[in-house]
């Protein structure tokens, strides 16, 4: 608090003589005017009854009116509801020759205002601690519900050791911004005193106020005041004046400079204040940043309460962070577009129509470069399709090239096998593509299942093939075409099979051993294994067991198989007898494994895994085991005494034959240009 000044005497004859214009107030002595302003006047005065000096203001004659007696009673109400060290605080409320007056604590340093102009510019620390103790009494204000509306350096009031230690030590340097004092006036001494609050408004209330006029003094105005936008009023508009007290402390000028006020309305309402370090560089960046943030434009974007900027403030005293820090780019550029929205508006609408015109010339480019590609994708097609189609004649051409010539190589095949060049009819058909391969050349290859070699070879067939090694090749003359032929264990005798004469022959002397007739259309024929019995398979699928041996020849057993079920396709395509002579195994067209008695045919076993024509069986020897193969390139091995699938086998190729080692231990299956043989034997434990 400001101590009081008190008369040295107290005799009131002590004090100067009365001048005849100042007026009669009970109880108090009148000892000189201090201020004057439009609608009021301030004297210097001895409260009588206390001995000290106050401060008396009264309505000028002048301007005692109905609403200068309203704007009166309501700063003495205004004043009386604010209890704070940084507001002058009201004494007493009264009426003097018709005018009332108010008596407040009088404080001895003046004004704000008539220290700036003997020190234009204060020290940052002084100018930030004095707006801070400011501030905190607008706070005062504020929370009793009030808005001053007209802060300014002329409504700030400094106590007199104050004001002299600031000029102290404002003089100590010609430029008091040339090189600052780490502390150029204690925070603590100063104590400054909000005062004139003539045109508060209440929070909740109209208070005093013109429609459609800016009140408050123009220079120190807030954007809203200039625009008479009432309902914006409220703290930040005190905010808005605490910058601009802090911004001419700290620079010397004011933020907003006009000739006239309206023109100062208009710079404030549309323009933003220069920075402070613009106008003063040796300012502090902190203290730049907290002035830029009370003077925007809209309240909301200043401090929310005249207590947050004290406590800002108070951060920069302390040499700790702000609250505000300098706006981004983006940021920048959204405060402009709420700034000058109808500007934003007119620049986007600019943007947006170069937009659309550079999308529009955009658009219409990749439209013909579409219809360019488009027109290029059907020559493009059509000329695919002249290609295929070219490609496609060449290849029927090459194909019916292809076939012409494998039938002229199997016709060729068929005359050679007849001569008895085996070794280049089998040239010829090797040479024939696979799907070129129709009955001529079956026919063919079955001509070749016997061929004179110089030692042990395969003999493929194209109903079965089996594994064996003749010594020598031996000629049937007078002999009838061979349609099957079969060859004893022991290889000693050999059993033809003519379109319907089933013969034995000894295989060395070609002597015909026996000789029976039999049914038409048999399809295969094979020796058991101790070569006492020739099986043949009927063409319906039944099989006929002719007991063999010397001197008695050929004799039908009378054991006679039923013929395969319904759903089997009845052309057997392959033959296999067990080694003991008990089992016989057949194979159909349609992928089915018949095993049976062969000896009666009873118990027969039908077992289906292949995709096609079975085109050979064999049994190991030891007969738990058999293998079958077939045109669609698998191998299979079935489990003779249930009948399950037990190993799958595939070869690149459609398999032709199969047959067993005499030991077990390998497995050959033949295709139409090789061999392959699998090891067999069991992995150890």
């Amino acid at each position: 608090m400001i101590p009081d000044t008190r008369p040295t005497s107290p005799d009131p004859a002590a004090g100067p003589a009365r001048p005849a214009a100042w007026p009669e107030v009970p109880g108090y002595q009148i000892v000189g005017e201090v201020g004057r302003g439009g609608m009021g006047v301030v004297y210097k005065a001895r409260q009588v009854a206390l001995n000290r000096f106050v401060a008396v203001k009264m309505i000028c004659t002048d301007a005692d009116d109905v609403d200068d007696r309203i704007r009166f009673l309501g700063e003495a109400e205004s004043v009386a509801a604010i209890q704070h060290p940084n507001v002058v605080q009201i004494h007493a409320f009264g009426q003097a020759d018709d005018r009332p007056y108010l008596v407040m604590e009088f404080v001895a340093g003046g004004s704000l205002a008539a220290l700036l102009k003997e020190c234009p510019r204060l020290p940052p620390r002084a100018a930030a601690a004095l707006v801070a103790k400011v501030a905190r009494g607008v706070q005062a204000a504020h929370e009793a519900g009030i808005i001053h509306r007209d802060l300014k350096p002329a409504n700030i009031l400094l106590g007199g050791d104050e004001v002299a230690r600031v000029k102290e030590d404002t003089r100590a340097d010609d430029d008091p911004f040339a090189q600052f004092p780490a502390v150029s006036l204690s925070p603590a001494r100063l104590r400054p005193k909000v005062t004139d609050f003539g045109l508060a408004r209440g929070m909740l209330s109209g208070g005093v106020s013109q429609a459609g006029v800016a009140v408050g003094t123009p220079a120190y105005m807030a954007p809203e005041q200039a625009k008479c936008q009432v309902a914006l009023l409220g703290p930040g508009t005190d905010v808005h004046a605490l910058g601009v007290v802090l911004y001419e402390c700290l620079t010397g000028r004011l933020p907003f400079e006009a000739d006239t006020a309206e023109k100062i309305l208009r710079v404030i309402a549309d323009r933003d204040a220069p920075r402070v370090r613009f106008r003063a560089p040796a300012v502090p960046q902190d203290l730049d940043l907290i002035v830029a943030h009370c003077l925007e434009k809209h309240p909301a974007d200043r401090y929310p309460t005249a207590a947050a900027l004290a406590d800002d403030l108070d951060r920069f005293l302390a040499d700790e962070p702000v609250s505000v820090a300098r706006r981004t780019p983006a940021e920048r550029v959204a405060y402009q577009i709420r700034r000058h929205p109808a500007y934003a508006l007119g620049a986007l609408s600019v943007v947006l129509g170069a937009f659309a015109a550079v999308a529009t010339v955009l658009w219409f480019q990749a439209d013909a470069r579409r219809v360019e590609a488009e027109e290029a994708l059907r020559e493009a097609r059509d000329a695919r399709q002249r290609a295929d189609a070219e490609h496609g004649h060449a290849e029927e051409a090459k194909a019916e090239a292809e076939f012409a010539l494998a039938v002229r190589a199997t016709e060729q095949a068929v005359r050679e096998v007849r001569g008895g060049n085996l070794a280049r009819a089998r040239q010829l058909l090797a040479g024939c593509p696979e799907r070129f391969r129709a009955w001529e050349w079956h026919y063919a290859s079955r001509q070749l299942s016997l061929s004179k070699q110089d030692a042990r070879e395969l003999a493929l067939a194209q109903r079965w093939r089996r594994l064996f090694a003749p010594p020598e090749s031996v000629a049937l003359p007078g002999c009838p075409a061979v349609a099957r032929l079969a060859l004893s264990a022991d290889a000693r005798h050999l059993a033809l099979l003519s379109d319907d004469t089933l013969s034995v022959v000894d295989s060395r002397t070609a002597a015909t051993l026996a000789s029976v007739r039999v049914p038409a259309g048999c399809r295969e024929l094979a020796f058991t294994a101790d070569g006492s019995v020739v099986v043949l398979v009927a063409a319906n699928g039944s099989e006929r067991l002719w007991e063999w041996g010397l001197p008695a020849g050929l004799r039908p057993s009378g054991v006679k198989s039923p013929p395969v079920a319904a759903d089997v396709v009845i052309d057997s395509t392959a033959l296999a007898v067990r080694r003991d002579g008990e089992l016989a195994a057949t194979g159909a067209a349609d992928g089915v494994v018949r095993i049976c008695d062969a000896g009666t045919g009873a118990n027969a076993r039908r077992v289906a895994g292949h995709r096609g024509r079975v085109t050979g069986v064999a049994f190991h020897p030891d007969g738990a085991r058999l293998a079958s193969v077939g045109a669609d390139g698998i191998v299979r091995l079935w489990d003779v005494r249930t009948g399950v699938d037990v190993l799958t086998l595939e070869v690149p190729a459609p398999a032709t034959a199969v047959s067993w080692s005499p030991d077990g231990s390998k497995l050959a299956v033949a295709t139409s240009d090789l061999v392959r043989i699998f090891d067999a034997t069991p992995p150890r434990e």
